[in-house]
């Protein structure tokens, strides 16, 4: 995929002409990662915006004891990478990994800034985004401290749903997950997560498969838990895929 091309298929480039981004695509290095590499840790520092191109990366955080929770799975057409380089800190507060062989662009923080300022609208893009993660944040910890499990875990699975567009397969929703890395965006174990999907599995409402979970009924699933915990994902947020 041309480097061009890449830029306008994310939300922060998406308003802007090939014309537009092509001399920022020519300061986009390219790398390719392979599975577990990491594209960056907690405490490194913060000077490049992530292009991903092609393959899935995970973003989360270790616990004291060293669990991990995941905060999101990214895949092509997706950014990451923009709190950091705009904190006064300009240090990475989370740990972004490959899940498989990847490959993405990289664009420096002098070069990302002087495009902005010249084109406002991917600047307005850049805010509303970040401003949409923040909004994000304190509804994900009340649901985290007082859903139970089986909500949590419903309603992960919805949001995951809605974010893969690809994911549908004649009316079935087929996710590539596995029960660990679902475990984890949750914050619990994978035999705790087994159990809730039990019923869920028993009811025809999820079929498990390996390193696979496919949803045959979307609106069913969607009636199982409260609709503030369904407005908080994944509507406000950020749009790092291009809105179209």
């Amino acid at each position: 995929m041309e480097a061009v091309q890449a830029l306008l298929q994310t939300y922060l480039f998406q308003d802007l002409s090939p014309a537009e981004v092509e001399g920022l695509a020519h300061l986009a290095v390219e790398r390719n990662l392979v599975r577990g590499e990491d594209a960056c840790r907690v405490g490194d520092p913060a000077d490049e915006l992530w292009i991903i191109v092609a393959g899935q990366f995970k973003e989360y955080r270790l616990d004291p004891d060293g669990n991990e929770y995941v905060n999101e799975l990214m895949g092509p057409g997706q950014v990451f990478g923009e709190p950091g380089i705009f904190s006064s800190e300009r240090n990475r507060v989370v740990n972004v990994t490959a899940l498989e062989h990847s490959t993405v662009l990289t664009i420096h923080r002098d070069a990302l800034f002087s495009f902005l300022i010249a084109h406002p609208p991917a600047m307005l893009r850049l805010l509303e985004g970040i401003a949409s993660e923040a909004r994000t944040a304190r509804p994900e910890v009340t649901m985290m401290a007082y859903s139970s499990l089986s909500e949590r875990v419903i309603a992960k699975l919805l949001q995951l749903a809605q974010w893969d567009e690809t994911s549908k397969r004649d009316g079935v929703v087929e996710l590539q997950i596995s029960q660990s890395l679902l475990a984890s965006m949750v914050g619990a174990t994978r035999e705790k997560v087994n159990r809730a999907l039990a019923p869920l599995v028993e009811d025809g409402l999820v079929r498990l498969e390996y390193r696979r979970i496919l949803l045959p009924d979307i609106q069913a699933l969607r009636r199982l838990v409260p609709r503030d915990d369904l407005d908080t994902h994944p509507r406000h947020r950020r749009p790092r895929r291009a809105q179209g």
